[in-house]
């Protein structure tokens, strides 16, 4: 019999935010998309695109999301903050999907969903690899009949039009093929990094006493 007293500790585990961003679409915004310059992967030529007009309260939208990360899940004092360092767009085509990647050169990466076809499934989300081993060190394949958040090695994250998802940029995800045979996924991904005041005397939370 398992004691009452049993308990779990997770240790640093990390942090996917997702929330519901305050940011609607029209009929303007649907043409300046259709417009936009795109290669045939379907992504913008133009690499800095939430500093266009069109997307200026989108950018706001975003900075706020952004700074509650800050705020709660990093810990950052006033003094620190995280910069949006470039931003484009994405629409992913009927059949087409986006294969495993990473973002370099950045701490925290973001993606904003403009549209996401009805009726996707389980194939509208964003997968993620994170790579955790349960026993560091040993990299084996090992039954498992029980995946979790302890031995999963992908982790599926549903999303539908309107949401914002931000991750450290690090972790390797992906998307499978578009199974809509009208309709284009189209996103805003953007990657950022650190400014402001960073020193060895910056306060930091080394130690956290459990109750």
């Amino acid at each position: 019999m398992w004691s009452v007293m049993m308990e779990v500790i997770d240790i640093n585990p990390t942090g996917i935010y997702k929330d519901t961003i305050n940011f609607k679409s029209s009929s303007l915004l649907d043409i300046f998309l259709n417009n936009l310059s795109t290669s045939v992967v379907g992504l913008s030529e133009k690499m800095n695109v939430l500093d266009l007009p069109v997307f200026e309260d989108l950018k706001i939208q975003i900075q706020k999301h952004l700074k509650w990360y800050e705020d709660n899940i990093c810990g950052f004092n006033d003094e620190m903050f995280l910069e949006i360092t470039d931003s484009w767009y994405r629409e992913t085509f009927p059949s087409n999907n986006h294969p495993v990647h990473n973002h370099p050169n950045s701490l925290l990466s973001g993606v904003v969903y403009l549209n996401i076809p009805e009726n996707s499934g389980n194939h509208a989300g964003i997968n993620f690899e994170t790579k955790h081993h349960m026993f560091k060190g040993f990299h084996f394949e090992y039954h498992s009949e029980k995946p979790n958040k302890y031995n999963a090695r992908t982790t599926y994250v549903p999303v539908k039009t309107g949401d914002i998802i931000l991750f450290p940029s690090w972790i390797d995800h992906y998307v499978t093929p578009n199974e809509s045979e009208t309709d284009s996924r189209k996103i805003i991904s953007f990657n950022t990094f650190l400014k402001g005041k960073i020193s060895l005397n910056t306060l930091y939370p080394t130690t956290i006493h459990l109750r």
